[in-house]
């Protein structure tokens, strides 16, 4: 019956970065916390292999690191992991092998691009906040612009296809959209929206590829694992919170549990995969 089922704390679904870390945080705090995971392993989105009869780790899902993500850096500190540049092809050209379809900029080039970038940064500051962003008196007059438009009307760029290509595929890289589908408006929001601007967006020194962890990324779900209550391999099948404080959720192996709080870690597309009772609200939206 199910009043003999084990009551915990806290139940978190997803043993990626966000459930493990919450996981870790509730446990510090003698909160009796269970990680389900409906793969086989931890880790989320990110996945390291080694290459067979070799040293070397590759990263099959996130891997990035800028050195403005301090949370992930406090983990990669606490766990005594190594972290690796990334190799800047001005700095060690030979390491990088032959450029392939795209002509190498020369540096007036390359000034005029940091001077645009530069522009886009000082015009992102316009915006008081993000949320007031359509307040500003420009905001409209940058929201019929695309900034594909705005590239090739500049006059840095306006007599240049290489500087045009070049702003063009940091748009479409940044972005997964291409620069004639983005206003000018929400590509400036994007900008303010971020500490240091595109500096720490771009993959520049300091930007947001500017470190790897030496052993693979998800090393770092590894470790914050080993001491938490983790159940793998079981996908949840449904999830009963008629009961704000009993809530009753069932694995498609059959196991049950009861929690009093629950804790939806991993991506909203696989909600469907999950029968809820009550079914989740189409209109309701977090606070």
């Amino acid at each position: 019956m199910d009043d003999n089922i084990e009551l915990i704390d806290v139940v978190i679904i997803g043993a990626g970065f966000t459930g493990l870390s919450a996981a870790k945080y509730f446990s510090s705090k003698s909160i009796k916390t269970l990680v389900i995971e409906g793969r086989s392993r931890v880790g989320g989105r990110t996945l390291s292999h080694k290459i067979t009869d070799q040293q070397w780790i590759i990263d099959l899902g996130g891997q990035w690191i800028g050195p403005d993500q301090h949370r992930i850096l406090s983990f990669i500190k606490e766990y005594n992991l190594e972290l690796i540049e990334q190799t800047w092809h001005h700095h060690q050209p030979n390491f990088l092998g032959e450029n392939l379809g795209l002509i190498p900029l020369n540096n007036k080039q390359i000034e005029n691009i940091i001077e645009i970038n530069s522009q886009w940064d000082q015009m992102a500051l316009e915006l008081s906040s993000v949320e007031c962003a359509l307040e500003y008196h420009k905001s409209s007059q940058w929201s019929i612009i695309s900034v594909q438009q705005f590239i090739e009307e500049h006059p840095l760029a306006n007599q240049d296809l290489r500087i045009q290509q070049e702003l063009k595929l940091q748009i479409l890289t940044l972005t997964a959209c291409h620069s004639d589908k983005l206003s000018l408006l929400y590509w400036l929001i994007l900008i303010r929206s971020i500490p240091r601007g595109l500096t720490a967006l771009d993959d520049g020194i300091n930007g947001a590829q500017h470190y790897k962890i030496s052993h693979g990324s998800q090393n770092v779900c590894f470790e914050m694992s080993k001491n938490e209550n983790i159940r793998l391999n079981d996908p949840v099948e449904s999830i009963n919170y008629e009961s704000q404080d009993n809530i009753l959720i069932k694995m498609l192996s059959g196991y049950k549990i009861k929690c009093r709080r629950l804790l939806l870690a991993f991506s909203p597309t696989l909600l469907s995969t999950i029968n809820f009772l009550p079914s989740l609200s189409l209109t309701n939206n977090c606070p």
